[in-house]
């Protein structure tokens, strides 16, 4: 939950983070227990523009016949040539399938990843093919709610962070990482102001 206390924290350890605090009204979603279904959203959304991705995951929610059908199996049973006809790439086509494989065949049905510390569930989803740290980044920020995440190499947070601090161009990692240390424990919620900034400016 985003709270004033929290917000008053960031705005106080960061003045050009501030301005973006006192421009935007944001929250975060619920946290759900809908992995499975959190996972295949994000693996659609990798190196998309955020318009583009939301269109194909809705193609997808129609294909299989609403959000609630997003299960293990009913993907497995979608042929590569039906998910390519709503816009999933065959790269996207087979981590969709392999992590239907994980959640069917490994048993990660029955985990409670809000139980798990962020090393343990890096740990169980880098294993599985098409899954990777960007990837396990949004999952914790939008389904587990976990307040302390930065996605570094994140493209929206590379280009906000460049608008926020009026930089000449997009800074490196390097500078993210020693700028993202004032933010905490709250990098995810300073992430969704920088996603903000991104889209909208300052």
């Amino acid at each position: 939950m985003i709270t004033k206390s929290k917000l008053n924290y960031l705005s106080k350890r960061d003045i050009h983070l501030s301005k973006a605090i006192n421009k935007y009204l944001i929250q975060l979603p619920k946290a759900d227990n809908k992995y499975f279904h959190s996972l295949c959203k994000w693996i659609i959304y990798q190196q998309l523009s955020g318009k583009a991705a939301k269109t194909i995951y809705e193609r997808l929610i129609r294909l299989v016949g609403g959000s609630k059908k997003i299960r293990p199996l009913i993907i497995l049973n979608l042929s590569s040539r039906k998910l390519r006809s709503v816009g999933i790439s065959s790269s996207k086509s087979t981590y969709l399938k392999e992590l239907a494989k994980a959640f069917e065949d490994n048993d990660l049905k029955r985990i409670n990843f809000s139980l798990l510390s962020n090393d343990m569930i890096v740990d169980t989803l880098i294993k599985i093919k098409g899954i990777g740290y960007w990837t396990i980044d949004m999952f914790l920020i939008f389904t587990l709610n976990r307040e302390d995440i930065l996605s570094v190499k994140d493209a929206g947070i590379k280009r906000g962070i460049k608008l926020l601090y009026k930089l000449n161009k997009e800074p490196d990692e390097l500078f993210i990482k020693k700028k993202s240390s004032l933010w905490a424990p709250y990098r995810s919620i300073a992430s969704l102001y920088i996603w903000k900034v991104a889209d909208n400016g300052i």
